[in-house]
Parts: structure tokens; C-alpha cells; sequence
């Protein structure tokens, strides 16, 4: 079959505007590369260009290169001598990173990144700028980070920041700042991150966006002065989760700190914190990260850590923490890494770590343990990273569980012994474990003197406390030692407790003993000296002689005391006798004395006056009781009897009222033929008175 013309012309047109089109497109690709290959070609020089990507660090260059690419997105210019930037020397659309750092800027005048439109992250760190000019950073509409920390600068414009509503992080810290005005930040609504660190602000600025997340305020001050009015009043930071206040000498809580309940990350090392109050933490229930080093902590802050159950990482390092006591951190199920080191620990409780089911590192490095109590991290999951090093252990008998556990933590950092001695420098798992012993402990300790009685029974004790592998004890004494002999001789009852009991000590038993407790590791001795009490003539008789003599002192003076007593009463007795028989006696005389009726009355008289005298001195009444039928006495004995009552009646008050009651012997009287006027007269001439008293010196004459 014939084609048409008209088809066949169709057909070749068709194929000369395939193989046109394919050669325009190869014409494309080749332009493509050339025009690549143009501006690979246009990268300044020393610098190094990728793609839209120039680096020019380290060159070193004095000024920013006119010849970069117009289409770079990224462009270092790092670790240069660069000085200034002027304006209009950037002119880069497409830039949206822009790194400065470690150079000499020390001016940059207005507008001088006005042109980078796109720029996101501008850094000026570690440069010498002093001053921040007015319009610095106009048209940066974009920049959502801006870093200018480490330079020179003293103060900050105001509305410097005005363009910048974007800005998510700024960093103004190791500057020379010392006062932040109010107004700075008000434009940067979006801010979530502020580093204001290491500035000697004067005072601490009281506005902040409530947008900020991040707040590093670490040193402020000077050294000699750290500022002491860091504050979170006035409601501005409510919204910050990570707070860092390093180095600020703060000695408590900034007031306000209660009110950052979305606080998760907390930095507060190296100031003088002393404790952490619990009401002040009662709230921040979010914690996950708090950092202490470097206080003054001298004890775990178990109540206020109690508030914090999300807490992961905890370092309490470099302080000064003693002892950690059990359920230290019982609240804290959620914590993974706990730093203790660099601390003055010198004992643990068996349960402080109870609780940390979730613990992968504890370090507990650089401190003053000696020892672990077995059992500590029963607890703790085995595959811990557990960091024992730079302690001064002593590796003996209480350590024989942590070198059979080095299998059970295979991720520990292995102990030095650092003593006893001869494993000085060793590693534990080094040491054989029966060479792992224990000195004896023994109680009592010291050198003891024991007096004794004869016949006394006699206990030495020498008790074991403790000892590993259990200790031998030896009881020895003079005749031992004496003997050359190590164990007593004497037969003596040992008591299963260690203790030398004698039952009678007697005289030979006196001297020293010596109880030696010892093992592998060491021994352990207490002393006694027995001393058996002599019996001492001497000092009992400087004793018992002053007590016999006051005994006998005593004894005489009561005798003598009781025999005045019988002498007093025989008195009285032969007194009253002597009454009696005066009474009786005058008419037995009157009737057989027959001599005295040829006597003068007044001679005779004055016997029978003094018998009567000094037989009635002592009892002046007559007896009444004799019958008048038998009364007889003499003339003279009368008279004298008469004249006497008559004194003692006229002596006494009451003479004349007893004087008629008192029957007198004169009514049975004979008549003798003797004149009773007389004698009674005569006796009133010889006794001039008639005071009783003078009755009574007779007596007493007597």
C-alpha cells in the first residue's frame, strides 16, 4: 500500500521536533553546568564554597570579602582579624546564617546587616564590641537567634531590639553590663531563651517576657560582690523550665523561687547554700534535673527532695556531706544518675539508697569511705555504673562482699585498698579473700587493778566483739612468763565468754594477768593486777583502839551517870527515913535518957539541936502520922524541936496558916522542969536569923 505524501511529510516533521527538542534540552543541562561551574569559580579566595555554604575562617582575613556568592545561605567568617562592618557590605538575601565569632569587631555601624533579610542566626561572640549603636540590627525581622556574649559591652541602647519580634534566644552573658534597662526586652514577645550570666549588674532587671523558657543568670555581680537581689517577683518568669543561678553566693532560695511551678531543669552550683528549705520547694513537683554542686550541704536535703518524684539526675558533689542516712532518697523511683563525689562521706547507712529502683550510675568517688556496710545495694539493678574510686579503703574482713560482688556489678569501678599496709595500692579483686581478716575487738580494753579478800572469787573479763576469721584468746600470767612458758599453768576456770574466773583467791594467786586476743589480722590485750589484801595488825589497831576508847568513854560516863542517879535516890530515901525516925526517936529519949534531967537546958540543948538540925534539913514537915499517945520527948529535945519548927514557920510565907493544923510533939510532952521561955530565948540570941536560907547553908555545909 502506497502512503500519501501528505502522511509521509506529517512523519518527518514529527521526528525533526523530537530530535530538536532533545538537543535544546542538552543545550539546557550543559548552560546548567556551566553557569555552576561560573560561580564555584567566584568563591573568594582562602575560603572554601559548597554548594550555597562559604566558609572563610581561619584565613586570616582583615575585612569581609566583597566576591562572596549572592545566593550563600550560610557563611562563616570565624577566627579572623575583621575589625568593622560597615554598611552595605553585606548584601546577601539569601543569607540566613551569619557566624562573626572570634574576631577583633569592635564597631559595627547602622544598618550594617539591614540587607540580610533572611538572616536567622547572627554570632558575634568572643569579638571586642563595646558599643551596640542605635539601628545595629534594624530589618532583621527574621533573626530568631542573636548571640554577642564574651565581648566588651557596658550598656545597652534603648529600643536596640525593636525589629527583633522573632527572636527566640539571645545571649548577652560575659559582657561588662551593669544595668539592664526595663524596656529592653519588650519587643521580643517569642524569646524562650536568656543568657545574662557573668555581667556586674547592679541590680537584677524586673521585666522579662513571660515567653522565656531558659534563664541562665549565672554569676552576676562582681567577684569580690556577687549580687544578692536576684528575685523571680512581679510574676515575669513563670513560664521558665530551665533555671541556672551558678556562682551567686546565694546563701537561700531567691524569694519568689516558690512560684516557678514549671520549673524541670534547676542549676544551682557553687553558692552557699547550707540547706534547701522544703516549703520553698513544696511546689516544683516537675523537677527532673537539680544540680548542687559546690554548696555547703553537710546532709542529703531528704525533705525537700521528697517534693520532687520525676527527679532524674541529682548532683550533690563537692559538698560537704558526712553521712548518708537510711531511705535518703526513698521518694525518688524515678532517678537515674546520682553524684555523690567529691564529698567528706565517711559512712552509709545499709538502706540509704532504698528506693532507686530506676539507678544506672552512683558515684561515689573521691570521699572518706573506709568501709561499706553489706547489703547497701541490694536494691540498685546489676548492671549500675558504680564509681568507688579515690577512697581510702581498708580492705579487711567487711569488705570480702564488695570483692565477691565485683561479679554481681560488672560495670564497677573497682576499689584501692589503701590500707592495712601489706595491701596498700592493690586492687580488692587482687587480694585473696581468706587475706581479708579482721583485727579482734575486745571488751573490756586497758589495764585493770583488781583488790581482793582472801577466799573472794575473782572474774578477769576478756570478752571477743568481733574478729574475722575468729580469734584465739591466751591467759597468761607472772609464773608464765616467768617460766618461759606463753599459756597459764595454774588451773583456773575459763569461761566460755573468754573471761578467767577464780573461785578462792588465796595469797599465790596475786600478780599480773594478761589476756591476748589475735588472729591473722592483729590482737588485741587487756591487763589485770590481782592484789590479794593482807590482814594489817598495825592498821587495825590505829583503827579499832580510838573506837574502844570512846566506847569505853562512853560507857564510864554513862555509868557514873546512873550511879549519881542511885546516889541521888538513896539521898532522898534516907532523907525521908530520917524523918521518921527523928519523930520516933524523941520520946524513946525523953523516957530512958535519965541524965538529962539534971542538965542545964542551955548547954545540952545545943546538941540536941544540931542532931535535930541536920537530921530535918532535908524534910522540914514533921511527920504527921505517928500518934500523939507516943510522942515523949526530953526538955531539951523538945525545945530545940519546938524552937526549929518555929524558925521554918516563921521563914515560910505561909507558916501562920499551916501552924494550926500541924499537930506539934509538945502536947505529949512530960514536964521536965526546964523553962521553955527560956531556951526559946536563948535560941533567938544564938541564931540572929531566922532565914530559911541559913537552914540551908547548913545542909549544904554538911
Amino acid at each position: 500500500m502506497v502512503m500519501p505524501m501528505k502522511s509521509i511529510i506529517s512523519i518527518s516533521a514529527i521526528g525533526m521536533m523530537k530530535s530538536l527538542a532533545s538537543h535544546l534540552c542538552l543545550i539546557a543541562h550543559v548552560f546548567a553546568l556551566f553557569a555552576t561551574s561560573s560561580v564555584v569559580r567566584a568563591c573568594p579566595s582562602g575560603c572554601r564554597c559548597d554548594n550555597t555554604r562559604v566558609y572563610c575562617d581561619n584565613i586570616p582575613l582583615n575585612i569581609i570579602p566583597s566576591n562572596i556568592p549572592p545566593d550563600a545561605t550560610y557563611l562563616s567568617l570565624a577566627h579572623n582579624n575583621i575589625v568593622q562592618i560597615s554598611a552595605g557590605q553585606l548584601n546577601l538575601t539569601s543569607l540566613r546564617i551569619l557566624h562573626l565569632n572570634n574576631n577583633n569587631i569592635s564597631i559595627i555601624e547602622p544598618d550594617a546587616f539591614a540587607r540580610l533579610e533572611s538572616l536567622q542566626n547572627l554570632q558575634l561572640r568572643q569579638n571586642a564590641i563595646s558599643v551596640l549603636r542605635s539601628g545595629t540590627f534594624n530589618n532583621l525581622w527574621a533573626l530568631t537567634k542573636l548571640l554577642i556574649d564574651h565581648n566588651r559591652l557596658r550598656e545597652i541602647p534603648g529600643e536596640i531590639f525593636k525589629d527583633l519580634g522573632n527572636l527566640k534566644s539571645l545571649h548577652l552573658n560575659d559582657n561588662e553590663l551593669t544595668l539592664i534597662p526595663n524596656d529592653t526586652f519588650n519587643a521580643m514577645t517569642k524569646l524562650t531563651t536568656l543568657d545574662i550570666s557573668r555581667n556586674p549588674l547592679h541590680e537584677f532587671p524586673s521585666r522579662f517576657p513571660a515567653s522565656i523558657e531558659t534563664f541562665d543568670a549565672n554569676g552576676l555581680g562582681t567577684k569580690e560582690q556577687r549580687n544578692s537581689t536576684i528575685h523571680f517577683d512581679g510574676g515575669y518568669l513563670l513560664n521558665v523550665v530551665s533555671l541556672s543561678l551558678d556562682n551567686n553566693n546565694l546563701r537561700e532560695l531567691p524569694s519568689g523561687f516558690r512560684n516557678l511551678r514549671r520549673l524541670q531543669f534547676v542549676s544551682l552550683p557553687h553558692n552557699l547554700l547550707e540547706t534547701i528549705v522544703a516549703d520553698q520547694v513544696s511546689h516544683l513537683t516537675d523537677i527532673v534535673f537539680l544540680d548542687l554542686t559546690g554548696n555547703l550541704l553537710e546532709e542529703i536535703p531528704s525533705h525537700a527532695l521528697q517534693h520532687m518524684p520525676h527527679l532524674e539526675i541529682l548532683s550533690l558533689g563537692l559538698n560537704s556531706i558526712h553521712n548518708i542516712k537510711s531511705d535518703a532518697f526513698v521518694v525518688l523511683t524515678n532517678l537515674t544518675t546520682l553524684l555523690l563525689g567529691h564529698n567528706n562521706i565517711t559512712g552509709i547507712d545499709v538502706d540509704a539508697f532504698n528506693g532507686l529502683l530506676a539507678l544506672s550510675t552512683l558515684d561515689l568517688r573521691n570521699n572518706s569511705l573506709k568501709t561499706l556496710p553489706q547489703g547497701i545495694f541490694g536494691s540498685l539493678a546489676a548492671q549500675i555504673d558504680l564509681r568507688l574510686s579515690g577512697n581510702p579503703w581498708h580492705c579487711d574482713c567487711n569488705l570480702r562482699w564488695l570483692r565477691d560482688s565485683l561479679v554481681t556489678y560488672p560495670n564497677i569501678m573497682e576499689p584501692m585498698c589503701m590500707t592495712p599496709s601489706k595491701h596498700a595500692n592493690q586492687r580488692i579483686s587482687s587480694v585473696a579473700r581468706m587475706d581479708l581478716a579482721c583485727p579482734p575487738v575486745i571488751e573490756p580494753t586497758g589495764s585493770y587493778r583488781i583488790h581482793v579478800e582472801p577466799g573472794m572469787r575473782v572474774e578477769m573479763q576478756c570478752r571477743i566483739i568481733s574478729g574475722e576469721p575468729h580469734p584465739n584468746i591466751i591467759w597468761t600470767n607472772d609464773d608464765a612468763m616467768n617460766s618461759g612458758e606463753y599459756h597459764i599453768k595454774i588451773s583456773y576456770v575459763f569461761h566460755e565468754n573468754g573471761s578467767l574466773i577464780i573461785a578462792k583467791a588465796k595469797q599465790s594467786d596475786q600478780g599480773s594477768y594478761t589476756c591476748i586476743v589475735e588472729n591473722s589480722a592483729g590482737r588485741a590485750v587487756v591487763y589485770y593486777q590481782l592484789i590479794i589484801n593482807h590482814v594489817n595488825v598495825r592498821s587495825l589497831y590505829k583503827i579499832v583502839i580510838p573506837v574502844v576508847i570512846v566506847v569505853v568513854l562512853l560507857i564510864g560516863f554513862v555509868f557514873l551517870v546512873m550511879v549519881a542517879k542511885i546516889i541521888k535516890k538513896s539521898r532522898r530515901a534516907n532523907e525521908d527515913n530520917n524523918n521518921d525516925d527523928n519523930y520516933d526517936y524523941l520520946p524513946f529519949a525523953a523516957k530512958n535518957d535519965s541524965h538529962l534531967s539534971g542538965i542545964s537546958g542551955v548547954e545540952d540543948s545545943n546538941i540536941y539541936e544540931t542532931n535535930i538540925t541536920q537530921s530535918t534539913s532535908y524534910s522540914q514537915t514533921p511527920n504527921t502520922n505517928k500518934t500523939s499517945d507516943n510522942r515523949h520527948v526530953s526538955g531539951a529535945n523538945l525545945e530545940d524541936s519546938f524552937d526549929r519548927e518555929d524558925n521554918q514557920h516563921d521563914a515560910s510565907p505561909s507558916s501562920t496558916n499551916q501552924s494550926d493544923d500541924i499537930p506539934y510533939p509538945i502536947q505529949c510532952t512530960p514536964d521536965l522542969g526546964i523553962n521553955e521561955n527560956e531556951i526559946h530565948d536563948k535560941r533567938e540570941k544564938e541564931q540572929p536569923s531566922s532565914d530559911p536560907s541559913s537552914v540551908d547553908e547548913v545542909h549544904l555545909n554538911d
